[in-house]
């Protein structure tokens, strides 16, 4: 089947019916005369955007690259957060490493200077 042009309103009562006939894409599709992955895709953008998602597809080319681009500005932090969390933990092994062989040595100076006492 060949797609056609639908208004917002079409793609809004399509998703409607379909979602009050429990998601039944195929008979959807059948009634109003469009493919089951544009109805597919209408029901999980109208999910995930609300009506917004209903829009023309340029705008919701904006909506998603605007998701995607927060969502790489959120994870770039996470990013950065993480390599920061991971360099402190080096320098606080690299602090315990270092504490752990003064400790050793001021024990063995101790262990001699008793040993030079008796």
């Amino acid at each position: 089947m060949v797609s056609r042009k639908t208004t917002k309103e079409e793609r809004i009562k399509i998703v409607q019916y379909c979602i009050e006939h429990n998601s039944n894409y195929n008979k959807t599709a059948e009634l109003y005369d469009v493919t089951f992955e544009e109805v597919f895709n209408w029901v999980k953008n109208f999910c995930t955007n609300g009506i917004d998602g209903l829009d023309d597809d340029k705008v919701n080319d904006k909506l998603n690259i605007t998701r995607l681009n927060n969502e790489k500005e959120y994870l770039e932090g996470k990013l950065d957060e993480t390599q920061l969390e991971k360099r402190l933990l080096l320098k606080v092994q690299e602090i315990e490493a270092r504490e752990k062989v003064s400790k050793k040595k001021n024990n063995q100076k101790k262990e001699r200077h008793k040993k030079k006492k008796h």
